[in-house]
Parts: structure tokens; sequence; C-alpha cells
């Protein structure tokens, strides 16, 4: 009789889990649809404006290039800006071990 005590606490604690979790997965489509359908709506309107303003597609990127590398060998570049910046340093570690017990 003492097992079967736990085991009912964990069933009846495991059903409104369950249904929770079910619930919160309903929940978490419905709002994965609802940004794929703002998503369809923004680029809908940004087709739109580029009509408007006769342009037709972004300028495209230089494929060698990536987005972030910058104006020099191992830079990187801060977005929005002209500003190409290199980090760099030295890491030193001295360490000590003994076989004394």
């Amino acid at each position: 009789m003492a097992c079967i005590r736990p085991l009912r606490w964990a069933a009846a604690l495991s059903l409104p889990i369950l249904v929770a979790w079910l619930g919160l997965a309903t929940a978490r489509a419905d709002e994965l649809s609802d940004l794929r359908a703002n998503n369809e709506l923004l680029a809908q309107k940004l087709a739109q404006a580029r009509a408007l303003n006769g342009d037709t597609a972004p300028p495209p990127r230089d494929a060698a290039k990536p987005p972030l590398q910058g104006s020099f060998p191992g830079s990187l570049l801060i977005p929005g800006t002209r500003t190409s910046v290199r980090i760099g340093g030295n890491i030193t570690t001295i360490g000590n071990y003994t076989l004394e017990q």
C-alpha cells in the first residue's frame, strides 16, 4: 500500500501538468501562425513600397566578402558605420603542481 500512494500522487499531479503543456503547445502554434502571417504582410508592404519608389530589389552584396569583415585583415565592421575594429591580446598562465602528499 505504501508504494501505491506515491504512484497516485504522481498520476494526480501529472494530469494537470500534461493538460497545461498541451495547452501551451497549441498557443505556441497559434503564435507561430500569427508571426508567419505578419511576416507575409510585411513582405507585401515592402514590395509595395519598393514598387512606389521604383526600386526592384536591394543592392547585391559582394559574395566574397562576409558582411562583418572590416577594411583590413582580422578586423570587424561595426554595423551602420564605416568603422573597422580589430581586437587582440595575449593570455599568460602560470601553473604550479607538486607531487607531495
